[in-house]
């Protein structure tokens, strides 16, 4: 009798969970993906108001200074960079490789002869034509269709396209209008990547995933609270976790309090706590900040928080808990970079000098690198599998991350502060080559005292740092020979208590 009451409960137990999985799969098609696709008013631009050409201007300025650097051809690497902005369509029944795109460049402003591919190199080409350029920075540098721009914004453009030809000597040509003015129509179908205006590409996961994953959050906010930390939620909603330094009645006293931001990943901060734990922040007398992103952490919810929401709420919990004048330390893996490279814009900045990057996306963040390996790549991987198809993380960042206000610019960085950049060999998301290159760029900079540090690590992959306690060593080694260096240079004698254990830690 037994037997068949167990068998019985389990029958019924697994109907209501078939159900259950059946509406939440109508639910997710039929109300969370329309909802998804909607479109949402872009950011303002944050540093450069309505002079959106200066943001590109820059950017070619970085390509012409690494060009210079590298000895490589000016021509060729714009051209990479604007065709790397765009789905690659070709109609060359007789090609079976991936159609290049070309500007017209010319070193006389009345010339205007196209990029052929000769000078690039033997593969198929086309060429970028002003109408397909418009669609692309239209949606670049206003985040709407080219169709829709306002006058001012027309102007803009206009704007753009005159900078780019008499500082670069950069045309575009216009489409032909009939196949015999002679410009091949075999290349013709290009579209620019428009993340913001395209929709989800997102894979449906069971409702038991997300489950999962709420209930690895709860043990691990479980576990922060018997550890002595402190749940906080600030009054735009952001959340983080605070663990007090025990000497924090003697100011100074303490080691500079961490701040954590994490990456993309299922739970959020669940799969860092060891890493954090039992790596990076194991003083005691260390205050530390762990804060949440739920919209990168296959969390169902479309409440998200903008740029400025997060940071606000970090300066809110900052100054509630240590005060607006206390020297921090920043440490972001992955997209927890974005959030440092945002509160480098705040009145924060003053207080960061130390800063540490892992597998950062937000150095190049305008190159068009880790849009494609995160969205566009295709890969089946465990990226693309765990995180990068999830849909309330391609919500978030096709619609609510402003890449132009996202970037970390190296040449923004102040004297104070010191940075630790660390890079993995095989990453698959970061372009790991491009961004060694900026970081020895800026470190030719002789009008710069403070030089990022760099860690690189062979036959790595994107986040293989999480999982290996002799890199968190490494890392911590580092930090702790620049956090000598901060404290010598501000208050050496109320910091020499931190100095003496510090050293024993080193040793």
């Amino acid at each position: 009798m037994s037997i068949v009451l167990v068998t019985t409960i389990l029958g019924l137990a697994t109907l209501f969970y078939i159900g259950v999985e059946l509406l939440f799969f109508f639910i997710f098609h039929f109300y969370f993906i329309p909802r998804a696709n909607k479109l949402v008013p872009p950011a303002p631009y944050r540093d450069y108001g309505k002079k959106r050409s200066e943001l590109i201007v820059r950017i070619l300025q970085r390509i012409e200074a690494t060009c210079t650097l590298t000895n490589k051809d000016l021509r060729t690497s714009i051209h990479s960079f604007f065709a790397e902005c765009f789905h690659h369509a070709s109609t060359n029944p007789s090609s079976d490789r991936r159609e290049r795109l070309d500007v017209a460049i010319s070193t006389e402003a009345s010339e205007v002869p196209l990029l052929s591919a000769e000078n690039v190199d033997s593969e198929p080409s086309g060429c970028l034509y002003k109408e397909e350029m418009d669609d692309f920075f239209a949606w670049a540098l206003f985040g709407k269709q080219y169709s829709t721009l306002l006058p001012w914004e027309s102007e803009e453009l206009r704007k753009t396209f005159t900078l780019l030809q008499e500082k670069y000597k950069i045309q575009f040509p216009q489409k032909c209008i009939s196949p015999q003015e002679g410009r091949p129509e075999t290349f013709d179908k290009k579209q620019p990547r428009c993340m913001s205006l395209e929709p989800v590409n997102s894979i449906h996961r069971p409702l038991l995933i997300y489950i999962i994953v709420a209930l690895l959050k709860t043990a691990a906010g479980l576990l922060l609270r018997l550890l002595g930390y402190r749940r906080i939620v600030s009054s735009t909603g952001l959340v983080g976790w605070y663990k007090a330094s025990k000497q924090v009645q003697h100011e100074g006293s303490s080691f500079l309090p961490l701040l954590f931001f994490h990456g993309i990943a299922p739970g959020g901060l669940v799969f860092y706590l060891p890493m954090i734990l039992l790596g990076i922040a194991t003083e005691r007398d260390r205050p530390i900040f762990l804060f949440e992103n739920p919209s990168i952490s296959c969390t169902i919810d479309f409440n998200v928080l903008t740029e400025e929401q997060t940071v606000q709420g970090v300066e809110e919990i900052i100054d509630q808990c240590l005060g607006s004048e206390r020297v921090i330390s920043v440490m972001g893996h992955s997209f927890g970079s974005i959030s440092i490279a945002w509160l480098l814009k705040s009145k924060l900045a003053s207080q960061i000098q130390q800063i540490a990057l892992l597998d950062p996306v937000a150095i190049l963040l305008s190159e068009a690198d880790v849009m494609i390996n995160f969205l566009y790549s295709g890969v089946v991987n465990i990226i693309h599998v765990a995180v990068a198809t999830e849909l309330f993380t391609e919500y978030y960042l096709r619609r609510h991350v402003a890449w132009y206000n996202s970037e970390l610019w190296l040449d923004d960085l102040q004297e104070h502060h010191k940075m630790l950049v660390c890079l993995s060999e095989q990453d698959e998301v970061i372009n790991v080559n491009k961004v060694k290159q900026e970081l020895e760029r800026n470190a030719l900079d002789t009008s710069r005292k403070n030089k990022p540090t760099t860690i690189y690590w062979g036959d790595v992959r994107h986040a293989g740092c999480m999982a290996s306690p002799t890199k968190w060593k490494q890392i911590k080694n580092i930090l702790i020979q620049q956090e000598l260096d901060i404290v010598r240079h501000s208050k050496p004698s109320s910091y020499s208590p931190i100095l003496e254990t510090t050293n024993a830690e080193v040793s």
